[in-house]
């Protein structure tokens, strides 16, 4: 297994982080993400789970949106990613006036923005309580 990751912890973390949402989520994360994000992602579900009793939708949004930005980066460890990697996923959610008059794009645009400041938060000061944690330089 990649990086000394053991598969089976791997899929049981990815079953108890994935349990109750829909199945292609958890294929997804399991077929379309590297292990090392996979398993970054399913502890970070994990943990949430304890600190915040996170909704079935929640999880899978969360899921989904770290599983998008993963595969957008070509899997590139979440350690890894920098500032500029971010704002290219986001811009990437930018629509023109033409195509969406509304700026209804702003909202989900807002949304992850606010998901992906809470999940780096975390990867950046593991050990800090939820209200400790200050905004790493990569948001």
């Amino acid at each position: 297994m990649e990086d000394g990751i053991n598969q089976d912890i791997l899929d049981r973390k990815i079953d108890f982080a994935t349990a109750g949402v829909h199945s292609y989520i958890h294929r997804d994360l399991t077929e379309n993400v590297s292990p090392r994000n996979a398993l970054t992602v399913a502890e970070y579900i994990l943990e949430m789970k304890t600190e915040n009793n996170l909704s079935d939708n929640s999880r899978a949004a969360t899921i989904e949106l770290l599983s998008i930005l993963s595969k957008f980066h070509n899997n590139k460890s979440f350690l890894l990613i920098t500032r500029d990697d971010i704002i290219d996923y986001l811009d990437s959610l930018r629509k023109p006036d033409v195509s969406d008059p509304l700026h209804k794009w702003i909202g989900s645009y807002n949304i992850r923005r606010t998901m992906l400041l809470r999940f780096f938060k975390r990867l950046h000061y593991p050990g800090d309580t939820p209200k400790a944690r200050t905004i790493p330089a990569v948001v």
